[in-house]
């Protein structure tokens, strides 16, 4: 069971000559503030935001530097998180010129270096990529008025008047992607908790609300997000320094329902019902695994059941259909064009030549190969989890994943719920194809997944998609109740 997607959400090639980091001189320092991190009333970290005119290479641009440091507790064990960007904009407009992003989650190093250029009257973004020391390039085209993602705070900042209304793409540091981003400006009535506050903006980047309380300077007092049980609460740099309190938020995100469920081994067919605290209801996937019974006030009837996998039924691998060529693809984070995956993939699937007999005997080669887990580290790659040989189910299932994928079997990573031990946890998990999707679980070596597994995300390694697994669970932590309604046995 993952302790991982629960922060996912919070862990948000510096070696180019072209873009060196070390070239940017600072020349004016334009406001620097600082906030705690509050989550359930506890604090876990700090941001510190800075902005100032810099000079990189005889030009100025406007800087905005952004530093996060965190700390959260997996299953008791301490996991520290931190981030750093610098984006370099046009002072009048903001138009992106280029930035880096750097991370360290528990340990496991991110760098990313981006610079937009024009390329035949298009915008485009060149990245370069480290994730542990696997370097990939890439080039996203992004929209004319499209703007760096901590842009927007001085956007709105520099239109903050009542009414003001407005939606932006932006520019997504440590994703690299663009989405939209959307803000809301109204007058406010000061709070005791953020005093001074007299406007409030209401802003959603990436379908994640932000609640923001300023004052008559532009800057935020409060950002409150209301999803997350979470406050960034502005303060001044010294209170900043003090310690932390890490909250354990794996264990806050369990669930126990309304009864226990029994031999779930014979398990055939579950019928739950998901009662949220919240009349806006999420998106519950539909498909071949469970369905949809009933959607009533604040609860979802749903549905789940068994598919085995007809081992009878031969297809083999490659598999070459263009419809499925995007599961098959490497990812950031499914490195299956890498030497070292394609060689423990053909020592894992042997002489195996058909489809699911491969899966399985990779799903359980992969159970043996992991050593142990490390509740201290953050997402691994696949490559990562190769050399490293530790991990919890998220590092089961994107080995397992980028291992089939570089033999040619279309996957998809799965996020959801499990039962185990007699609560429901965030867990993942894989769907392989095989002229059909099946699931398969190598953290629970389950060749057909129990029923338990209730499905709230499908998509690939890359982080503009596992965004969408953050969100996700961000819909449920804390917020829903679980009956057990029927149980069908074989």
């Amino acid at each position: 069971m993952s302790k991982r997607f629960v922060v996912f959400f919070l862990l948000v090639f510096i070696s180019s000559i072209s873009f060196a980091e070390e070239a940017l001189k600072k020349v004016k320092v334009l406001s620097e503030e600082y906030y705690d991190l509050l989550f359930d009333k506890n604090k876990v970290g700090k941001v510190r935001l800075e902005t100032y005119i810099g000079n990189f290479k005889g030009k100025e641009y406007y800087v905005i530097e952004e530093e996060m440091e965190a700390r959260f507790l997996r299953g008791g064990t301490e996991m520290k998180t931190y981030s750093k960007s610098r984006t370099l904009s046009n002072q009048k407009d903001l138009e992106p010129a280029g930035y880096w992003y750097e991370s360290n989650e528990g340990g496991e190093k991110r760098n990313i270096m981006g610079i937009v250029k024009r390329e035949k009257n298009k915008k485009i973004l060149h990245l370069e990529i480290d994730i542990g020391g696997t370097k990939t390039t890439k080039d996203v085209e992004v929209p004319d008025d499209a703007i760096f993602s901590n842009a927007f705070e001085i956007f709105i900042r520099r239109n903050l008047q009542e009414g003001f209304s407005a939606k932006r793409p932006l520019i997504m540091e440590a994703d690299t992607d663009v989405v939209e981003g959307t803000t809301q400006v109204d007058k406010f009535e000061p709070v005791d908790a953020c005093p001074n506050s007299v406007y409030k903006t209401t802003t959603v980047v990436a379908g994640i609300k932000n609640v923001e309380l300023r004052d008559s300077s532009g800057w935020p007092v409060c950002v409150i997000i209301p999803t997350m049980n979470a406050i960034f609460l502005r303060t001044d740099k010294k209170k900043a320094e003090e310690g932390f309190s890490p909250v354990d938020i794996f264990e806050q995100s369990l669930i126990k329902p309304d009864k226990q469920i029994k031999s779930i081994n014979r398990l055939e067919r579950l019928t739950v019902r998901l009662t949220f605290d919240s009349m806006q209801l999420p998106d519950i996937i539909e498909d071949e695994y469970q369905k949809v019974l009933k959607r009533e006030g604040k609860s979802i009837t749903l549905q789940i059941k068994r598919i085995r996998p007809d081992i009878d039924k031969k297809m083999t691998f490659p598999v070459k259909d263009e419809r499925l060529s995007k599961y098959i693809q490497p990812t950031r984070y499914e490195q299956s064009n890498s030497e070292k995956i394609m060689e423990l993939a053909q020592k894992f699937a042997g002489d195996e030549t058909d489809i699911i007999d491969t899966a399985i005997k990779v799903s359980d080669r992969v159970g043996q190969y992991i050593k142990g887990a490390s509740l201290s580290k953050g997402y691994l790659s696949a490559l990562e989890v190769l050399e490293q040989r530790v991990g919890d189910c998220t590092e089961y299932s994107v080995l397992t994943s980028a291992l089939l994928k570089s033999l040619g079997i279309p996957t998809r990573l799965v996020m959801g719920l499990v039962y185990v031990d007699g609560k429901f946890g965030f867990h993942s998990w894989l769907d392989y194809w095989a002229g059909e999707w099946y699931s398969i679980d190598p953290t629970l070596n389950e060749e057909a997944v129990n029923p338990t597994h209730i499905r709230l995300w499908t998509g690939i390694g890359e982080p503009s998609e596992l965004r969408g697994a953050s969100t996700s669970a961000l819909n449920f932590l804390n917020k829903v109740k679980i009956e057990i309604l029927d149980a069908e046995y074989k």
